[in-house]
C-alpha cells in the first residue's frame, strides 16, 4: 500500500514538472496574442478597445507641476497641466507628489468628475498612489489642495510638486 502511494505522488511530481516546462517551452507569447480586445469606457464617451499586451498609439504620460512656495497661493493652491489633445483620452494610474505635513488630501479635477487622493497618513510629506481617473481631449487636468494660511511659521513655506502620471489613448 505505502508502495502505491509513493508511486502515486511521484506520477503527480512528474506529470507537473512536466506541465511547468510545455508552458515555459509555449512562453507566454502564445496566450497574450489571443487575448480578446478589453473595450474601456466610460458614461461620457466612445468605447476605446485595447489590443493585447502592446497597444500601438498609446503614449505614456508622466507631467510634474510645481508651486516654489505654498504660501503664496494659500488657501487653495491648484497646479494646472496641459490640455488633453484632440482624438486623445487621458488615463491617470498614479499620482505622486511632495506635500506639506499639513495637506491631507489632492483632488483632481477637470475630468469627469472630481476624485480625492489621500496621503497614506497625516503626518507624511509626501504621496504615492495608485489611481484611476480619466479626462476627455479639451479636458484641463487639475490638482488642487487646501493650504492652512501658515504664512507666519516655516510651515507654509515649502513647495509643492504633483506629478500626474498615465497614457494617452487615441480615441477610435
Amino acid at each position: 500500500m505505502k508502495i502505491l502511494q509513493v508511486a502515486a505522488k511521484r506520477v503527480g511530481i512528474v506529470v507537473g514538472i512536466l506541465s511547468i516546462q510545455a508552458f515555459w517551452l509555449l512562453g507566454t507569447n502564445a496566450f497574450a496574442q489571443s487575448a480578446p480586445n478589453v473595450p474601456v469606457a466610460n458614461e461620457k464617451t466612445n468605447p476605446v478597445n485595447v489590443h493585447g499586451a502592446v497597444n500601438i498609439g498609446v503614449t505614456p504620460y508622466q507631467v510634474e507641476q510645481t508651486i516654489a512656495d505654498s504660501a503664496t497661493c494659500a488657501p487653495q493652491c491648484t497646479l494646472r497641466y496641459p490640455e488633453v489633445p484632440q482624438g486623445q483620452r487621458l488615463v491617470i494610474t498614479h499620482v505622486s507628489a511632495q506635500l506639506s505635513p499639513a495637506i491631507s488630501v489632492i483632488i483632481l479635477e477637470g475630468g469627469n468628475g472630481t476624485l480625492f487622493v489621500t496621503k497614506p497618513y497625516r503626518a507624511a510629506s509626501n504621496l504615492n498612489a495608485q489611481t484611476t481617473f480619466y479626462y476627455e481631449a479639451g479636458q484641463t487636468p487639475s490638482a488642487r489642495m487646501y493650504v492652512p494660511d501658515t504664512s507666519d511659521d516655516g510651515i507654509g513655506h515649502t513647495s509643492l510638486i504633483v506629478t500626474l502620471i498615465g497614457h494617452l489613448i487615441p480615441l477610435q
